[in-house]
């Protein structure tokens, strides 16, 4: 099962997602749901680096891709900025609910709340 879970933080401007597991439809390697959340994730990830690069964070995305264990946390540097860190992030969990709701044995949701 893929477990995903994101979480903000609007004092610290900071936004996270975490994936870990696999989704376990078929066999590795050949498993379209694995490939969703790898390409939500990564599309994730690569939105991160494009706002470090337009000068959007507070400091360099905390990013790790690995299989079955996967991060993208960023903080913002404005107000601003977070809101589009918050939009970024909640297209994202929009895939990842899809995903949930057409393989709920497969994919586990948490929700988009305040990291405590």
């Amino acid at each position: 099962m893929i477990g995903t879970a994101f979480f903000f933080d609007p004092d610290r401007r900071e936004v996270c997602l975490t994936v870990t597991g696999h989704a376990g439809y078929v066999k590795s390697g050949e498993d379209p749901v694995c490939a969703a959340a790898s390409i939500l994730t990564c599309s994730l990830a690569q939105f991160a680096l494009g706002a470090l690069k337009g000068g959007c964070l507070r400091s360099a995305p905390g990013i790790r891709l690995k299989p079955g264990d996967a991060l993208v946390r960023m903080r913002a540097k404005t107000e601003e900025d977070y809101e589009a860190l918050l939009l970024a992030a909640k297209v994202v969990y929009g895939g990842f609910a899809v995903l949930a709701k057409n393989y709920p044995e497969n994919v586990n949701l948490n929700g988009f709340g305040e990291e405590n």
